[in-house]
């Protein structure tokens, strides 16, 4: 009887641990910081996308190239660019807050909880959804743009 119940639970552990992704070549023991003023941070550390210039990052998040693209052909703009970094949800809302609308963006929704934040930006052509994720020690950003 033990040993009928000790395969599948085995295989049932197997199976729920294959199906779990992690993000590579990123230290697990990155403490978010807080940064005193995030609404006006020094230009020279945001970060942009390429060829997205009205799409800033927050400081201190590096992109995943592997799990990030860009497309533009004509006024035809898509993306999805995924960064890790170590800044806490709070801080985040405040500088998406402060900078999207300042390069022309137009706030359509947010909602979220201490652990992640969704926001949705929209621009004249294009659609900017916005979604920061809080693992362990560091926040998984996804950015990702598409026409209208």
């Amino acid at each position: 009887m033990y040993r009928t119940c000790l395969v599948p639970a085995a295989l049932l552990l197997a199976f729920c641990f294959a199906g779990c992704q992690t993000i590579k070549d990123f230290p697990d023991k990155v403490k978010a910081t807080v940064y005193p003023d995030v609404t006006e941070p020094d230009e020279s550390k945001i970060v942009r996308i390429a060829n997205f210039d009205d799409l800033p990052v927050p400081p201190n998040f590096t992109v995943v190239p592997d799990q990030s693209f860009v497309f533009e052909h004509g006024a035809f703009r898509n993306a999805r660019q995924v960064y890790m970094g170590a800044v806490h949800l709070d801080i985040i809302t405040k500088f998406f807050e402060a900078h999207l609308p300042a390069n022309g963006w137009k706030l359509v929704s947010s909602y979220g909880s201490s652990r992640q934040m969704t926001w949705r930006f929209d621009k004249e052509t294009d659609a900017c959804t916005i979604v920061a994720k809080y693992v362990k020690d560091y926040t998984v950003l996804t950015v990702c743009v598409t026409y209208k």
